[in-house]
């Protein structure tokens, strides 16, 4: 990337030469161009963005000149309390729906419990009485197939609800639990929540 310098310090970056002097044929990868052909007061940067960490975010602070070469500086600052919490919450959330669709065990039948399988099973069950269907084939989520019963298919959508259910129950207690949170003897708020695992105690897939 380039920059420009006035009394040496950048005052502009990054600067697209090709934007600033039009009537000069630039290669198109601007990186090509060596240090001594660029415009007077363009300088190269060298623009590191350094590993941003789980709960810090990285913000500029300015450039300075290390030999003679010119470097983007960067800060690393921790989020607030609150604003860890409100990601590992968001973080909980994701993983629900993630647990909520990865599909149960009834009996000896692999279900899809994804939103789309859920309707379908739902209008199936609907339609069974106007089209008089006591049976339907059904296709496991291991794409076998097997006849059941508009009763059984009914019990397997009963089951689903209850492990959505149980899904958001779990959600809520984490959520709470992680407003709830306090220091401890032993650890800070912080290190609690870095340590903690947003994949354990969840609803068993198996009924």
């Amino acid at each position: 990337m380039l920059g420009r310098i006035e009394n040496n310090t950048i005052v502009e970056y990054p600067t697209d030469i090709r934007t600033v002097w039009p009537n000069i044929s630039w290669p198109s990868d601007l990186d090509s161009i060596a240090d001594v052909e660029l415009p007077k007061n363009i300088v190269r940067v060298i623009d590191n963005i350094p590993m941003q960490a789980r709960f810090s975010t990285v913000i500029p602070s300015g450039f300075m000149l290390s030999g003679n070469r010119w470097v983007r500086i960067y800060n690393t600052s921790t989020l607030s309390e609150q604003e860890i919490k409100n990601i590992i919450k968001q973080e909980i959330t994701d993983y629900r729906f993630k647990h909520e669709i990865s599909g149960i065990k009834v009996g000896e039948l692999q279900i899809d419990t994804s939103i789309e399988s859920q309707n379908r099973m739902s209008n199936a069950v609907s339609n069974s009485t106007r089209r008089n269907l006591t049976s339907i084939s059904f296709k496991a989520k291991d794409n076998s197939w097997s006849i059941i019963s508009i009763e059984q298919l009914t019990n397997i959508l009963d089951t689903i609800h209850q492990f959505v259910e149980q899904c958001f129950d779990a959600e809520k207690e984490k959520h709470l639990f992680i407003d709830s949170m306090k220091a401890t003897q032993s650890q800070t708020v912080l290190q609690q929540l870095t340590e903690y695992d947003v994949t354990l105690n969840w609803p068993s897939f198996t009924f």
